[in-house]
Order: C-alpha cells, then structure tokens, then sequence
C-alpha cells in the first residue's frame, strides 16, 4: 500500500470523527433540534467527557497535520 493512501484515510477518518463529535455537541446545546438533539444525547450518556478529549485531540492532530503540509 502507498503511503499517501494511508495519509489520506488517516484524514478521512479523523475529520469524519470531528464532524460527529461536532454534531453530537450541538446536539447537547441544542436538544431542540429533533435528529441532532437525540445523537448528542445517545453519544453523551456512555461517553460524555472522552468526547470532549477526543475531539480535542482529533482537531489538534489535524492543525498539526495541516501546519505541517504548509511548509
């Protein structure tokens, strides 16, 4: 397998990951809105605080990936 390819799943996911845990913290300040509201309440009960460290970390990795290709 080429390196670039794994590069660009490495990403892929990552963002896909920040996206869901983006949408699941509106869905916590924003429980009005009926499909986001119920995923940031399914995701919250088992795994409130390691969405918070994981969507850090996730949206730290990528700022250092996206430093690092500007050079």
């Amino acid at each position: 397998m080429k390196p670039g390819i794994l590069r660009r799943a490495a990403r892929f996911l990552a963002i896909a990951a920040l996206v869901l845990f983006a949408i699941a913290t509106l869905g916590l300040l924003l429980p009005g809105i009926t499909g986001v509201g119920v995923l940031g309440a399914m995701l919250s009960s088992p795994f409130g605080p390691w969405l918070i460290i994981v969507a850090l970390v996730v949206a730290i990795w990528l700022f250092w990936r996206w430093r690092g290709g500007r050079r």
